[in-house]
């Protein structure tokens, strides 16, 4: 507002000598015309706006005249006014001139000659304006350079609430914190506007500047960077309340070290914490300043408490990248041992499986040996080494064999069932205080198996080194992941065996049965021979040729079992010759042939499109042809009965699905569906003898496929089965 009234005054002195009707002008110290109004310009015959910035010597030409020319000068040097008269060639009469300082030049009123009394007072209130001008114009200078001054300050003070925003964004994405507290102690700097700021970090008893920024004098920054005692109150203070310690009159304060650092005149400390502990402090010392304002009060404790949060979120970050790791190293271990694990056959001994994991451990670690104790008979035998002992004395006690209870390394671990790890070993532990000397650090693992231990795995390094929460997982993993395949190579060689058996009993049964069903097949035979006869001799007794009717129907129902348990055999026994196999011509095959059974009937056959498979071709032939014979039998009792084959690929493997719309079954007795002379419907419903999808089930499992059966009483059945990609 009162720049508003400077400007508006100005322009009011302005009117008025715009008003005169005699001519006014004014020039600066280098006589160029900074003022001149309309009756002046008019003389000259141009605008005011195209003279101003001219020589006054080149605009009027009366100004060339040494006379005038002296008198105006002398005004200028000496800066008195001055009245004199002279004649104006552009008027053709005399005029009087006044001549005053103004600014750092002179201003210059003319009139014609008036009376005495007129002329006085004419000039005396030109006078005045142009005095009224200059004190305006001073004025409104002084408030343009305060203006000036406040532009400048909000400008630094904008800049610091920018580079407050910038250190913002900074932690919500930086997690170092030398990064971190550089910022910081900049950003403060620039928002206090003088001084300067640091950052402490604690070494022992000592707080040591690590970053600092702003006027700091040499000797205080050597001795801020060897560091200050934890304990002067300065520190301490903050250290362990937590809060900001703000200190004013910092030269006669007290504090022992405000002697030695004259130059500040208020210090303050904020204590920097994460999960409650003080882990730096931010520092700052005001030169120009005594006391601290509330409003750099509030500056400090803000970068202080965004510095806290970020170092917070930092030691957060760190934490869980720490995390990535752990589960990165066990991650790459159990990698690493599935892929030890795909390459190990089931006749691997598992004291292969340990020496793979010690190669995997000393692969990681610096120079040094893994070895793997199990104890017998009172000493610990070594059963595997890797690596160098680095002593001929260790080597030959390690293959000798060490005392049980005296080899406390071992001992620990095997008693307690947990890890004991040594980053600097202890000779005595063993009491191999002779051989042992040039071990620096160890860790020795119990292997369990089924939860009980069967060994210890030992670490041995010659360069002592600490074992870090990653060293500690990684090495866990590899003993943890150890025992676990220890125990799948045991129950593999023993499903394996299991597996032995098995086909050996399942060898022995089909031969079982071949042999009986050869055996049988004379008997039944002779059977049928006979009462065929027997039949011309009983003619005339019905009551016999009842009789015989029976022993010749149960003749042909045995001798159909025997050639579906000899059939049934023959798939068991073989090898394989497996072609590549169109299912869709098989299908095609199949549906042919079962057309006589189908006389008469209405059946829908909806197949989609099939794959080619590999393959037995005959085998798969019988796979089909049971399947659809079945979805033609049961579908019998439908008007129309509906038959669908199709396929669909899934992960590594095929799967062909036969569904019909006939009975359907129970869906708890599927899985005796598969059982060999197991079936759901009596003979008198549907004919058979519960073979045919016993051998569906052989075959596809010698394929490597499987099989498997969906229905509910009355809807149907889906039969699915798969084969190998």
């Amino acid at each position: 507002m009162k720049s508003e009234s400077l400007s508006s005054s100005l322009q009011h002195a302005s009117a008025l000598l715009e008003a005169l009707t005699e001519p006014v002008f004014a020039v600066d110290g280098q006589w160029r015309l900074v003022y001149i109004n309309r009756q002046a310009a008019a003389e000259l015959e141009a605008a005011p706006l195209e003279l101003l910035g001219q020589q006054l010597w080149d605009c009027f030409p009366q100004g060339l005249d040494p006379a005038l020319a002296a008198e105006y000068r002398q005004v200028m040097q000496t800066r008195q006014a001055r009245q004199f008269g002279l004649y104006s060639p552009v008027r053709g009469r005399g005029v009087e001139v006044h001549a005053f300082p103004y600014g750092d030049g002179i201003a210059v009123h003319t009139r014609d000659l008036p009376s005495g009394a007129v002329w006085e007072t004419a000039r005396g209130d030109v006078a005045e304006l142009f005095e009224l001008r200059s004190t305006l114009e001073q004025r409104v200078a002084a408030r343009t350079a305060e203006l000036v001054r406040r532009n400048e300050e909000l400008a630094a003070e904008t800049a610091a609430l920018q580079a407050f925003a910038s250190f913002t964004e900074l932690t919500g994405r930086e997690t170092r914190l030398d990064v971190l507290t550089q910022a910081a102690v900049s950003v403060l700097h620039r928002a206090l506007g003088e001084g300067s700021t640091g950052y402490y970090a604690q070494e022992g008893d000592l707080w040591k500047q690590r970053v600092w920024a702003g006027d700091m004098e040499p000797g205080t920054v050597t001795a801020a960077e060897t560091g200050f005692a934890a304990d002067l109150p300065l520190f301490a203070w903050p250290a362990t309340s937590g809060e900001a310690l703000f200190v004013d009159e910092w030269r006669s304060s007290g504090h022992l070290l405000a002697a030695y650092t004259p130059e500040y005149g208020a210090v303050a400390i904020y204590p920097v914490m994460v999960q409650g502990q003080t882990v730096g402090q931010l520092a700052a010392g005001l030169r120009e300043k005594t006391c601290w304002s509330e409003r750099d009060r509030a500056v400090f404790r803000a970068v202080g408490r965004a510095l806290s949060l970020a170092a917070e979120r930092a030691d957060l970050t760190r934490a869980l990248s720490l995390q990535k790791e752990e589960l990165a190293a066990r991650n790459a271990v159990l990698e690493a041992f599935a892929e030890l694990g795909r390459g190990l056959s089931l006749h691997t001994g598992p004291l292969q499986l340990v020496r793979c994991a010690q190669e995997l451990i000393l692969g990681l670690l610096p120079s040094g040996y893994v070895v793997y104790a199990e104890p017998e008979e009172g000493r610990w035998r070594f059963r595997v080494q890797v690596g160098d002992l680095g002593s001929a004395e260790l080597q030959a006690a390690v293959d000798a064999g060490l005392p049980f209870e005296e080899t406390r390394n071992l001992l620990a671990p095997w008693q307690t069932g947990q890890p004991f790890y040594q980053d600097n070993y202890d000779t005595h532990t063993d009491e191999l205080e002779t051989i042992t000397a040039h071990v620096a650090t160890t860790a020795a693992l119990p292997v369990l198996v089924d939860g009980v231990p069967r060994g210890v795995l030992a670490v041995a390094l010659f360069e002592r080194r600490p074992w870090t929460q990653t060293d500690r997982v990684f090495l866990e993993t590899v003993v943890r992941s150890l025992g676990l395949a220890l125990e799948r190579a045991a129950g593999a060689r023993a499903l394996a065996e299991k597996q032995l058996q098995l086909e050996q009993v399942n060898r022995d049964l089909e031969a079982f049965a071949s042999s009986v069903s050869h055996d049988l097949r004379a008997p039944v035979r002779h059977i049928a021979s006979f009462a065929g006869l027997l039949r011309p001799l009983i003619a005339d007794e019905p009551r016999a040729r009842r009789y015989l009717d029976i022993i010749e129907q149960s003749a042909g129902r045995m001798n159909t079992l025997i050639e579906s348990m000899l059939t049934l055999s023959r798939l068991g026994s073989g090898e394989l010759q497996k072609t590549d196999v169109a299912l869709a011509e098989l299908v095609d095959e199949v549906q042919t042939e079962l057309a006589s059974e189908a006389e008469g009937r209405r059946i829908e056959w909806r197949v989609g499109d099939l794959p080619v498979v590999r393959g037995d071709a005959t085998l798969l032939r019988q796979v089909i042809h049971n399947l659809l014979g079945n979805a033609v039998k049961y579908s019998r009792p439908r008007e129309t009965a509906v038959i669908e084959v199709w396929a669909e690929a899934a992960e590594h493997e095929q799967q062909i699905h036969v569904r019909d719309n006939g009975v359907g079954f129970d869906p708890e007795c599927a899985g005796r569906l598969f059982e060999v002379f197991k079936r759901l419907h009596s003979p008198e419903e549907f004919e058979g003898h519960g073979v045919g999808l016993a051998s569906v089930q052989r075959i596809v499992t010698r394929h490597g496929g499987r099989v498997w059966a969906a229905g509910r009483p009355g809807e149907g059945a889906t039969f699915t089965f798969t084969l190998p990609v």
